[in-house]
């Protein structure tokens, strides 16, 4: 789109690889532009308008009440607004003009990349924006790599988490397609925040990007990583890539979170026997999972037995994932015979959250013992494993 601002006045700067042009504008006008295009005037950035709370530590919250309280003032207390353009021009004004002394700037494109939640609490402030200002900073760069940088670098504000910097992930925006279409579920593949102004706590049926993530790492045999080194896989390529390919799917993912669920639901269940009335197993058991990392271990340990579970090969562990349960309730229900099953024998385990899963060593072999023994009780658990792989398809 083609944007035609009046100004008082610009100056403008440039690097090796960008240009920018500096003015201050009417916070009238970004208020318009917002309510005019929504979440696409964010389309750039990491995150969308994260909402406010009335609290002194809220960030979104004093941008409002300045507004209200310090208009004249609000330029010089706010760290203004930094946006992505196509191109941009600077024409002087005439004096048949609306604004004879100043000059119009004509934008090409435009896309806040640090300034959302400047906008955001400015359109839900309630106030007379009249006499509100904000200073502004259009780039024109063609470089995707100092696009990037200049993305990153903008964003300190509200805390980034190792999650935002994928939320535009062509991975991440088509995984977050798909679980539309599983239930209720609510993924926000890396991107948090909205057009509304209060803030969204997560429910019942929210999938966690962070943790859904490391449920995906734990299935595929690295708890470690789930447990200690969460951000990596999110922040470093490579990781990134083994966990978030072409052949991820939602599916695949929401098995793998109902998973974690599922022992989380245990471990509360145990926790909720009276300590006097717990048997010596059931005791065992909560030791277990009070253990640090043990919840990632024992995911691990279920991928590791699942081709017993089925009883047949899986070509790729990618592919499994259950066949018509669309909502978690259902999901941690189908687990749960599976979790209580691997819990039995998960003094097997112990071991391996020595030193909080760090010793690749001690992980691997408790995962090998254990992937015996389930295959040792196959045959006893038949039943049992042939209810579960009776929700379960692998993509063949």
């Amino acid at each position: 789109d083609r944007f035609g601002l009046p100004v008082s006045g610009v100056f403008e700067s440039d690097g090796d690889q960008w240009s920018a042009v500096c003015s201050s504008i009417p916070g009238d006008w970004l208020v318009a532009k917002f309510d005019e295009h929504g979440e696409s005037l964010f389309s750039a950035n990491i995150r969308g308008y994260l909402g406010s709370r009335k609290s002194d530590r809220n960030i979104n919250n004093g941008i409002k009440e300045t507004a209200g309280e310090a208009p004249g003032d609000f330029w010089v207390y706010n760290n203004g607004v930094t946006a992505l353009v196509n191109d941009f021009k600077v024409l002087e004004n005439t004096n048949e003009d609306d604004n004879p002394d100043g000059v119009t700037l004509v934008i090409d494109g435009l896309a806040i990349v640090n300034g959302a939640q400047t906008t955001g609490s400015l359109a839900s402030a309630n106030v007379d924006l009249s006499g509100v200002s904000v200073m502004a900073r259009f780039v024109k760069c063609a470089n995707p790599e100092v696009i990037r940088r200049i993305i990153r670098f903008n964003n300190r504000q509200n805390k980034v988490e190792a999650v935002d910097f994928r939320s535009n992930d062509s991975v991440q925006t088509r995984l977050r397609n798909e679980f539309e279409s599983i239930g209720e579920l609510s993924y926000s593949g890396g991107r948090r925040g909205g057009a509304e102004d209060a803030i969204r706590r997560p429910g019942d049926l929210d999938v966690p990007a962070t943790t859904a993530s490391q449920a995906v790492a734990a299935f595929h045999g690295d708890p470690n990583l789930a447990y200690n080194r969460k951000s990596e896989i999110w922040e470093i390529d490579q990781q990134y890539a083994k966990y978030f390919r072409e052949v991820t799917s939602a599916r695949h993912m929401f098995f793998c979170f109902s998973l974690v669920r599922a022992i989380e639901k245990r471990k509360v269940e145990l926790r909720a026997i009276p300590e006097g009335d717990r048997t010596e197993p059931q005791r065992k058991q909560l030791e277990f999972l009070s253990q640090r990392g043990a919840t990632y271990l024992l995911v691990a340990a279920v991928a590791s037995g699942l081709e017993s579970v089925l009883g047949k090969n899986v070509p790729s562990f990618f592919d499994l994932s259950f066949a018509a349960i669309d909502d978690l309730s259902s999901a941690v229900d189908a687990w749960a015979p599976i979790v209580g099953v691997a819990l039995s024998l998960s003094q097997s385990l112990v071991a391996g959250t020595e030193q909080g899963l760090k010793n690749s060593d001690n992980v691997h072999q408790v995962l090998t013992a254990f992937q015996g023994q389930l295959d040792a009780i196959a045959e006893p658990s038949k039943t049992t494993f042939e209810q579960f792989a009776g929700h379960v398809v692998d993509g063949t």
